[in-house]
Formats: C-alpha cells, structure tokens, sequence
C-alpha cells in the first residue's frame, strides 16, 4: 500500500517533470503532433502552468503529512 507521503513525493516529482517538459517546449519552440494536429504552444503554456500549480501544491502537502 502506498503511504501519504510516498505518494505526494511521487506526485510532486512527476508534476516537476511534465512541468519541465512543457516549458522546455515552450520556450524553445518544439513542434509537436498528435495525429496530424499541430498541437499550439498556448497549451503546452497552460499545461506547464498547471503542472507547476500542481508540483507545488503536492510538495505544501507533503510538508503537512505526519512522519
């Protein structure tokens, strides 16, 4: 079973990741494709953004889970 605090430390790394991921596209530009639709930079924004909003929040609630 899966402790609380395993669980935010794997959620916030996750969170980080897709967050570095987006905004590595973002601000280099890359060009991505799913299925023959270009996929807009706005979104790998809003979706850097939430995974940042995301990654944060897990790590505030890691710091309130008892040892």
């Amino acid at each position: 079973m899966l402790k609380e605090k395993n669980f935010f430390v794997a959620a916030g790394i996750i969170f980080t990741a897709i967050f570095a991921i987006h905004g590595a596209r973002s601000l280099l530009q890359w060009q991505a494709w799913v299925q023959g639709w270009e996929v807009p930079l706005w979104l790998s924004w809003a979706a850097g953004a939430l995974a940042a909003f995301m990654a944060v929040e897990s790590f505030r609630h890691l710091r309130k889970v008892k040892k």
